[in-house]
Parts: structure tokens; C-alpha cells; sequence
């Protein structure tokens, strides 16, 4: 026998029939309901409880079932009952009992009752994360601010090098009278001071590198009128400053000024050129915030624009 024949007579083995696979499909309750002559083929089947789908001869002869049932099956192995929130409920290790006759989904709110007789409404899928009554969480918050004291405060903002002249302490959220070690007076809640909140002139010294106070309160003032004037000329040349509406936010974009508002300081530039509407653009804040106080353009490229903005402005006047 040649090459040849063998190789033929191997083909004619290996020939998938209709026949062959519908016999095969039939073994595991399937109907086969289209003709199949190559295993990469799709054919139409359909499974014992009637849905159809397509599927090759090879996924269907490796294990490949009706989609649809797997589905449904792996849905009802994850469908809770309100038998097993009851058992459930029971070996948390506290006394909360599930009022709620019905179950429905994790979304859908639960009645139930703490062990201090609160009732309240909660998902499961909340309890499961470990939320419990809110009436307990309040009350154990409220216990816990009870327990810090003036005293408590004035010995822990020493540790800081600050001193506390607040007659009382009421909540964590409510305003404190503080000075640091440097004088400075403040106003600043207990909740911010826990978290590493501290004296806002101190902070601004060391960012502008201002050492005294007086060019501190002299940089502060110049700033917000720089501020101020900025406000007023990005409502006046919206469209100018902001051709694309992008949305401005402390999270989106900011109003850039191309050349510093410290560098204006140092250079002793009048705050209306700083502010001046050429000198404006929308930054993305992540950029902006990286850019700190450099400066995009020279004095010389700030003031050809600003003169430049004077007389457009000085011609448009005229023409009215």
C-alpha cells in the first residue's frame, strides 16, 4: 500500500458526519438540528430544556454546554434566602434580629432590630460589610467626644508648641482659639488639628520663603487683589480666557497667571498688569499645582501683551 492510500484511507476515518455527531449529541439529551461535516463548524443545537444556541463540534465535544443554563444555574447557586440571612444573622455574636418577611436582593433595604431595641433599615449587602444601627454608631460617637476635655486639648497642642485659649471645648468639628509658637493667632477645629492641620500664616511664610511678618501680610494683600481683579476679568473676557468652556474647579482646571503672581511680588509689577486678562489661561490643576511660582514669559513679553491689551482696548472704545 502507497503513501498515498494510507494518508486517503486516515481522511475517510476521521470524516465528521451528521450522523456521527447528531448520535453523539443525543447521548447527553441534545438535539442536533443542523447538518455538520467540520469540527470548527458552528451547528445549531439544542439542549434538554428546549433553548437553542451554536457551538462547534470540537467546544461541544470538549464540554461546552447550553450558555443559558449555565447561566440561570450559576444565578440560583448565588440566590440568597431569607432562611439563610436568619442563620447568618445568628452567628455575628450580637443579638440583631431580622424583622423583614420578605427577601427580595443585597440592595433592597431590611428591617431590623439592634440589641438595644433600635429599629433601622439597612441592605443586606451594607450588613454584610459590617454597617450596623445607626442610632448605636451616633450614640457611641457622641460618647467618645465626651470623653475628650479642655484640659485633654490644652496639654496635647503644648506638645506642638501651641497654646489653646478657648474657655471650653464642645465637638471635635467646632472652631478652637490656638497660637503657635511664632504668635500667630489662629482659629481651627480639633478634627484638623488631629489630622496635621496647623497655623495657615506659618504655612504661607515658609512657602513664599517670607521669614518676617510684614512681607508676609505684604504678599498676602498684594495676592488678593490680584485675586479679585482676576475674578473680575475672567467674568468680563470669559470667552477670551476660556474659549473652550472647560469647567473650573479646584479638581479640574484653574486660572493660570503665565507670568507669577510671586514673581509680580518680587519685581514689585502692578497687580492690574498681573491680572490682566493676556496674562490669564486655564490650567489643569495637577499642572498647575507643578508649576508653583514659575513664570511661562519674561517681564519684557509680559508687558508687550498687556500694552498691547491697552491699546485693543483704547480702539474699541474709539469705534464706539
Amino acid at each position: 500500500m502507497g503513501v498515498g492510500e494510507t494518508n486517503r484511507n486516515l481522511n475517510d476515518m476521521n470524516k465528521i458526519t451528521t450522523e456521527y455527531v447528531r448520535t453523539e449529541i443525543e447521548k447527553f439529551g441534545y438535539k442536533l438540528l443542523s447538518t455538520c461535516t467540520k469540527s470548527k463548524e458552528k451547528i445549531l443545537v439544542e439542549c434538554d430544556k428546549r433553548h437553542k444556541y451554536f457551538v462547534t463540534w470540537n467546544n461541544f465535544k470538549y464540554g461546552q454546554r447550553c450558555p443559558r443554563c449555565y447561566s440561570e444555574n450559576r444565578v440560583s447557586s448565588r440566590r440568597l434566602t431569607l432562611k439563610y440571612l436568619l442563620t447568618t444573622i445568628k452567628t455575628i455574636g450580637q443579638k440583631y434580629y431580622l424583622l423583614s418577611k420578605e427577601y427580595k436582593n443585597n440592595t433592597t433595604k431590611l428591617k431590623f432590630l439592634c440589641p438595644e431595641k433600635h429599629i433601622f433599615y439597612m441592605s443586606w449587602a451594607s450588613f454584610k460589610r459590617g454597617q450596623r444601627c445607626p442610632v448605636c454608631a451616633n450614640n457611641s460617637r457622641s460618647k467618645k467626644q465626651k470623653t475628650i476635655t479642655l484640659e485633654y486639648v490644652q496639654q496635647y497642642v503644648k506638645l506642638f508648641r501651641y497654646e489653646c485659649f478657648s474657655n471650653r471645648y464642645i465637638l471635635s468639628t467646632k472652631h478652637l482659639h490656638l497660637r503657635c509658637d511664632k504668635g500667630h493667632e489662629i482659629y481651627i477645629s480639633w478634627s484638623n488639628f488631629r489630622k496635621g492641620h496647623r497655623c495657615r500664616y506659618c504655612s504661607l511664610i515658609n512657602r513664599t520663603k517670607y521669614k518676617n511678618d510684614i512681607e508676609r501680610e505684604s504678599y498676602h494683600n498684594y495676592k488678593e487683589y490680584i485675586d479679585k481683579l482676576t475674578n473680575e476679568n475672567f467674568c468680563k473676557y470669559y470667552y477670551s480666557i476660556n474659549p473652550k468652556e472647560l469647567k473650573r474647579a479646584y479638581k479640574h482646571y484653574h486660572i493660570d497667571h503665565i507670568y507669577s503672581i510671586m514673581n509680580g511680588f518680587k519685581n514689585n509689577i502692578p497687580a492690574k498688569v498681573i491680572a490682566n486678562p493676556t496674562n490669564l489661561q486655564m490650567l489643569w490643576y495637577k499642572d498647575n499645582i507643578s508649576k508653583k511660582d514659575n513664570s511661562d514669559i519674561t517681564i519684557d513679553e509680559l508687558y508687550l501683551k498687556y500694552y498691547k491689551y491697552l491699546k485693543e482696548l483704547i480702539l474699541n472704545d474709539e469705534s464706539c
